[in-house]
């Protein structure tokens, strides 16, 4: 247990720093981030991205040498999420960043692309898909769970209940959450908690507690692991992509055979994934304990572990779903859709295909 309160520190740590600047410098905890030793014969590629468990193919790829395969070797650097990465990536501070599809995306991109001229960034592959058990579940108090007091979706009515940030993807999954007991978010006050501060604000006994939360892995499992949290549910969406892997203009024109290489590594990690025990390798669990502040082999049976679809697909419809979505909030800056499938190079992963072939299911 106390080692498990050591991974949640940690997090905890990692999130508030974050959060505080839109662009970090390489990151000495993240393995291979700044090594002094790197290969010159190796092409550099710079990665931006929060790093946790959606995120974490880049890790294995780099892990199982993909990456060296492809003649690339990976800086990781720390970003803060939603849109604050965009920024570094459209003026060449970054090449790659994994990243969520939330309000911020749509209105960097309706202030700041010319999409016909210089789109700045594109969209090049999925990262993950949300399948049940979701990675991202709702969770409240163990405590009030077992007491009988929050026990089903239905309960939450007239309650306080959070998502990471405004504007985040996790608000259309509580929508579909909140669907399940015939609620909408007009029945509930949405307020805006870090992740690794939920399990603190599920157990307050202030007033302004909060009731439910969505909570994403690690730390959903490690407050689990606490006894702190109970996945109140983790099915509430199916086959849904919110996070993607966007390149800069530059990167994918200029680097086309890196951007491919880069693409083609990170397939052959996505299918690895395929297999759920990968997540269990010995040389795999040592690297992503270090590179994601919060894994561990103590935890492998709390973990909702996502998933990646093995091809690289981009699922231009969730794309339209969220954006329609925000727009209906009132959280976008502009009044006509824009039309995502201009945000996005389908031809990288396409050819990245054409390399490596399809995947089947029964490739494994």
């Amino acid at each position: 247990m106390q080692f498990v309160r050591k991974i949640l520190t940690a997090f905890v740590v990692f999130v508030m720093l974050s959060a505080t600047a839109s662009f970090a410098v390489a990151d000495s905890t993240a393995p291979n981030a700044s090594d002094a030793t790197q290969d010159d014969d190796l092409v550099t590629v710079r990665v931006g991205l929060v790093p946790v468990l959606i995120y974490s193919p880049l890790f294995i790829a780099e892990v199982k040498g993909y990456f060296a395969d492809e003649g690339i070797q990976i800086e990781v650097l720390n970003v803060a999420g939603g849109s604050e990465p965009l920024a570094p990536l459209a003026r060449g501070e970054l090449d790659v960043v994994f990243g969520g599809a939330g309000a911020g995306l749509f209105n960097y991109a309706a202030r700041n692309i010319d999409i016909e001229d210089d789109p700045q960034f594109r969209i090049i592959t999925n990262a993950h898909t949300e399948n049940p058990p979701l990675s991202t579940p709702i969770v409240v108090s163990a405590e009030r769970f077992e007491s009988g007091e929050l026990t089903s979706i239905a309960d939450l009515e007239g309650g306080r209940v959070s998502i990471n940030a405004a504007g985040a993807a996790t608000e259309w999954w509580l929508v579909k959450a909140l669907e399940q007991g015939g609620l909408t978010t007009d029945d509930i006050e949405l307020v805006a908690v870090g992740f690794p501060d939920v399990a603190a604000a599920l157990n307050s006994e202030a007033e302004d507690r909060i009731d439910a939360a969505m909570l994403g892995e690690p730390v959903a499992a490690a407050a689990e692991a606490q006894g702190l949290v109970v996945r109140l549910s983790d099915d509430f969406l199916e086959n849904f992509q919110s996070t993607f892997v966007y390149a800069s203009n530059e990167f994918v024109t200029d680097n086309r055979d890196v951007a491919l290489g880069f693409t083609r590594a990170l397939l052959r990690a996505y299918r690895d994934l395929q297999n759920t025990d990968t997540w269990s390798e010995p040389e795999v669990v040592e690297y992503l304990s270090e590179a994601t502040f919060g894994y561990s082999e103590d935890l492998l049976d709390f973990y909702a572990f996502p998933y990646f679809p093995a091809n690289g697909e981009i699922n231009v419809e969730d794309l339209e779903t969220l954006q329609g979505y925000y727009l209906g909030q009132g959280q976008l800056a502009y009044e006509d859709l824009l039309d995502v499938n201009e945000l996005i190079d389908f031809t990288i992963v396409e050819d990245a295909l054409e390399e490596i072939g399809m995947y089947e299911e029964d490739d494994e």
